[in-house]
């Protein structure tokens, strides 16, 4: 399926990692530890290359990007950084800050009125790509599957196969919905709904959720009709990888405790890491996202009009 090849979707916010957290531990821990280190994607950089720097001066750089050292990158115009790192207090601005030229304020230190104050949530964002996510979340799906089909063996049913056992609650994964109707040809007084799918399957029900997103097949087979503007941008989506050198170079300088306070201009210099990187020279105008860095994981984004 393309859900587990296209990294896609990245950022998760804190009231979703709250409730995975309570629903879904597992799978929490699980973006927990394979997400890339915070210091990868707290910033967003905007410059004339993903190697820009601000040590750069506009004279020592030519129109190409390429500066007087040779390094091709031009200017860095600018950077933010997010307050991700730890758990947001209760007063504490949850926006972005933007960095400095030649700043030496200890970001540690931005917020230090409210360092005694209770913390808003124990968790905190994350970012993962959200091919890794689905891949999480079906582990878990077919974990807990098996826990029921254990179950239902426990309880005399263990000759019965795996599908007639407990066939409510069967995954069916990379099979997409490819009509949906009611029938009234069932002994109930309320209406079957019909489900039939792309593998040539039919499913009978009296409850359907349907989370197919922005596209949905099933809101528009209700003529459900979309709030605000039907296109906002467009956009096309290079999935490309890097090999260990260039991904070394892409991501710069990184602090061997990622936790620890840095310095808005050490975080401003050298350090090419963020999560996203807003480009424009006389050749591109586009966004690299760092999906992960260290595996060379990245997604240019390309508006087109």
């Amino acid at each position: 399926s393309d859900l587990l090849k296209h990294p896609q979707s990245h950022f998760i916010n804190v009231r979703s990692m709250e409730i995975l957290k309570a629903e879904v531990p597992r799978v929490y821990k699980g973006i927990v530890d394979e997400m890339p280190n915070v210091e990868e994607w707290e910033g967003f950089n905007f410059g004339g290359s993903v190697l820009s720097s601000s040590r750069f001066s506009s004279s020592a750089s030519s129109s190409s990007g390429v500066t007087a050292g040779g390094l091709r990158g031009g200017r860095r115009l600018g950077r933010v950084i997010h307050p991700v790192r730890e758990p947001l207090k209760v007063g504490q601005s949850g926006d972005a800050i933007l960095v400095p030229h030649n700043e030496t304020i200890i970001e540690s230190n931005l917020n230090a009125k409210h360092d005694n104050a209770d913390i808003v949530s124990t968790c905190r964002p994350a970012h993962l790509a959200q091919n890794k996510f689905v891949s999480l979340l079906l582990d878990e799906a077919r974990r807990r599957l098996d826990e029921l089909h254990k179950d239902d063996a426990n309880k005399g049913n263990g000759n019965l196969a795996l599908e007639d056992s407990i066939s409510d609650e069967y995954l069916r994964y990379d099979e997409e919905v490819t009509h949906i109707s009611e029938s009234k040809d069932f002994p109930s007084q309320q209406p079957i709904i019909v489900i039939e799918t792309s593998k040539g399957k039919t499913y009978h029900t009296r409850y359907l959720v349907a989370a197919d997103g922005v596209h949905s097949p099933t809101r528009k087979h209700y003529h459900i009709p979309m709030n605000g503007e039907a296109s906002i941008q467009d956009l096309i989506n290079v999935h490309f990888r890097t090999n260990e050198a260039l991904s070394k170079l892409l991501i710069g300088n990184s602090t061997t405790n990622p936790t620890s306070p840095i310095s808005l201009n050490e975080r401003n210099g050298e350090n090419h890491q963020a999560m996203l990187h807003f480009i424009y020279n006389s050749k591109l105008v586009g966004v690299f996202v760092c999906h992960d860095g260290k595996n060379g994981d990245w997604v240019l984004q390309i508006p087109f009009f």
